[in-house]
């Protein structure tokens, strides 16, 4: 992903969108101190993303993924939860979930985008939902997610040489 991105970043010569490198891999303690404030272990494959990279800012566009910090409170997840209060209720069960049934994993700066996972408690533990206002995608597993988000920005980094062609 962080070749994607530098790609992205080398295409997008008009700085549509600000370009960084993962955070610091989570450290284990790290995890698990989250993991006590939430009062549960954190899905295994958005557990093995925090070891690697502990948080992405602008991960696609103007959104960023969290890394341990962020889960906890912080500017960051206080736009997501605010995000997420203006959905109200009703929307959480027509996805088959309460909002408590959800922990946000990433947020856009601009746009109402966000991503949220099922806890473990949930009937889908580990799924990925994508809302903006109303849900864009749903991933079974944060892998499917990360994956999925490649793919964006390989298209992402497809439009910008349309758009400027290297020469």
């Amino acid at each position: 992903m962080a070749l994607i991105k530098e790609k992205v970043a080398e295409a997008d010569v008009e700085g549509l969108w600000p370009w960084h490198l993962p955070s610091v891999a989570a450290s284990e303690d790290d995890i698990k101190a989250v993991e006590a404030r939430l009062g549960e272990r954190l899905d295994d494959s958005y557990r093995t993303f925090l070891s690697l990279a502990g948080g992405w800012v602008t991960f696609y566009q103007m959104v960023d993924l969290f890394g341990c910090a962020d889960l906890v409170g912080g500017p960051r997840f206080d736009r997501a939860r605010e995000l997420m209060r203006a959905l109200g209720e009703g929307e959480y069960r027509q996805m088959g979930f309460t909002a408590d049934g959800l922990l946000p994993i990433g947020a856009s700066t601009e746009e109402l985008d966000l991503f949220l996972m099922a806890r473990r408690h949930t009937q889908a533990p580990g799924q990925v939902i994508w809302l903006a206002q109303s849900v864009v995608d749903v991933f079974p597993s944060f892998d499917d997610y990360f994956l999925t988000m490649m793919d964006y920005n390989r298209r992402e980094y497809s439009t910008l040489l349309r758009e400027h062609p290297v020469h």
